[in-house]
């Protein structure tokens, strides 16, 4: 399943964003890909919301991927050391091959 977030990520997004996401894990999507190339802004509570799905997807056998973060979205997590703990594809072939 490929979801494809554009704008910002920041106070007033994060909610929609983070629910709409845990709603397809719950409906029985196991592995999203999220697409962040659309992403002009980010902020720590954007951050959170990645961190939120995270911890959601880790409650079962559930995966996600960012595909393709904007230059701004990879300075943030660059900055917070937390790239590391996402993985990031650089292409939707790339996305899907890993969640196979």
């Amino acid at each position: 399943m490929l979801v494809e977030i554009t704008g910002t990520l920041v106070y007033e997004d994060v909610n929609k964003v983070s629910e709409e996401i845990k709603g397809l894990f719950a409906e029985g999507h196991d592995k999203i890909i999220i697409d962040l190339s659309g992403i002009t802004h980010v902020n720590s509570k954007g951050i959170g919301a990645l961190i939120s799905v995270k911890a959601s997807a880790g409650l079962g056998s559930r995966q996600f991927v960012i595909l393709n973060p904007s230059q701004d979205v990879v300075k943030i997590l660059t900055i917070t050391k937390l790239l590391d703990i996402f993985t990031v594809c650089k292409n939707i072939e790339e996305a899907k091959r890993l969640l196979k």
